[in-house]
């Protein structure tokens, strides 16, 4: 989802073409969205009760996008 992320973190994709896309069964695919959306008690980010994407008109948001898109994650930085 991420490699398919707009400049905001819109990923636009049905779950058919998402799972294409991920080389998964649609099956599969719904239960990684279902995981995803869920709140996530062991998560380091506390944001959103731990959940990393949120559905959104079209497809889903991935919550946290730009923090994570504009942190350097250079190792020893």
């Amino acid at each position: 989802m991420l490699a398919m992320a707009d400049q905001h973190g819109t990923v636009e994709a049905s779950i058919p073409g998402l799972a294409d896309m991920a080389r998964v069964t649609i099956e599969n695919c719904e239960a990684a969205l279902d995981r995803l959306q869920s709140p996530d008690k062991w998560s380091r980010s506390k944001e959103y009760d731990g959940r990393r994407i949120a559905e959104v008109a079209g497809g889903w948001s991935v919550l946290n996008y730009r923090r994570f898109r504009d942190a350097d994650l250079t190792p020893g930085s």
